[in-house]
């Protein structure tokens, strides 16, 4: 029950985040402007913007449950070492790829301006999950003691929370190149720079202690609920903070710490409802798992549908961007999420039947993708 609970609650809020993640992307390309002045939006719009937290939450709360008791593996640098590289590595290429101005080396070359370039250095959600489990990476490898590794990540977290307000206002472009400024603000226009975002990353570590800690059923029911009745405290006086108590002085910062303390107790909330239904409920919805499996490939593929220029240079963003209503919008974001786990599903199902067949076929599908790329 130990390994159900700590395992498939964690799968399940990934699964959810990655469907409405596809929801998200759907609206913010497609839904006309007009629609998004109404009051409803901006609580979606909200609900929406827990995609991040809780894929970035997961990332951590993954990591430490894949090295918990393999640090001292790490410290070897063998096999198990390079495969955590390796997958790091490979999200952060899939980040920057996502964000290449042109699909061409020709074209790239000669038409690359400083916009380009910009848009390029970008740090999105992906590229903020890489760069946060490498400095997990590292700090598991240094520090030996479990007491001190959390003691240094819970510490970490509390600072980065402070002290992103004040990095957010550094002009980082005058001290270090653009490829590493966009790490630290939204200067160069980031999405997710590790300030404040990584931290999330870092609070997915520590409550993946607690639930590692928990030694059986009892332990982990009572923590569940523990976790459900924080998290709600959270929420409620995070709202009650940001309803005009706190003086201008403290509200006007930004990134302001409450915003990552608000979001940080969604994500404990929902976290804690999936592992109530793991814990407590025969209810499996296979497809969901599969989409939490899968949610890298997913991630890329629905991008590539909605963004690639493939209509005689032309994407289904271009043709139809902001020009649907809700209507339109919910029905395309339900074929897009069934074609999606449709493709998860195919793609799990050749891993298990036959890995070294489906490594083979990803191989050739990124050969190609370079051939493209380069002689296109």
């Amino acid at each position: 029950m130990k390994e159900k609970v700590r395992f498939e609650s964690v799968d399940l809020l990934r699964g959810i985040a990655i469907i409405v993640m596809i929801e998200v992307h759907v609206f913010n390309s497609f839904l006309d402007p007009a629609i998004r002045e109404q009051n409803w939006f901006h609580i979606l719009n909200f609900i929406n913007g827990l995609v991040a937290p809780s894929f970035l939450f997961v990332s951590g709360f993954a990591f430490y449950i894949s090295v918990h008791d393999k640090s001292a593996e790490l410290r070897k640098f063998g096999d198990f070492f390079f495969r955590r590289i390796k997958r790091i590595i490979q999200i952060l290429i899939i980040g920057y790829v996502l964000h290449i101005p042109f699909y061409s080396l020709h074209d790239f070359i000669s038409q690359i301006n400083y916009e380009g370039w910009v848009k390029l250095s970008n740090v999105d959600v992906l590229q903020c999950i890489a760069a946060g489990l490498i400095l997990l990476l590292l700090l598991r490898i240094m520090i030996e003691s479990n007491r001190v590794f959390f003691i240094t990540i819970f510490s970490l977290t509390v600072l980065i929370i402070l002290l992103s307000p004040v990095i957010w206002k550094i002009n980082f472009r005058n001290i270090l190149p653009m490829p590493v400024t966009s790490y630290f603000n939204p200067g160069n226009g980031s999405l997710f720079p590790i300030f404040p975002w990584v931290g999330f990353i870092f609070a997915g570590v520590i409550i993946g202690k607690y639930f590692i800690d928990a030694s059986d059923t009892a332990d982990q029911n009572i923590l569940t609920i523990k976790m459900l009745r924080t998290s709600l405290v959270i929420i409620v006086l995070s709202h009650i903070l940001l309803s005009g108590i706190l003086p201008e002085t403290i509200t006007s910062l930004i990134p302001n710490p409450l915003f990552f303390i608000l979001r940080l107790g969604y994500v404990l909330t929902l976290l804690s409802l999936c592992a109530l239904v793991v814990q407590r409920s025969s209810l499996r919805l296979k497809f969901i798992y599969v989409a939490s499996r899968e949610s890298l490939v997913i991630y890329w593929l629905h991008l590539q549908i909605i963004y690639l220029q493939i209509f005689d240079g032309k994407s289904l963003n271009d043709l139809f961007g902001y020009s649907f209503g809700i209507l339109e919008c919910t029905v395309a974001a339900a074929a897009l999420i069934i074609l999606m786990i449709a493709a998860a599903k195919l793609w799990s199902m050749l891993k298990i039947k036959n890995i070294k067949t489906a490594r083979r076929i990803n191989y050739a599908f990124l050969l190609i993708l370079l051939v493209i790329f380069v002689y296109r």
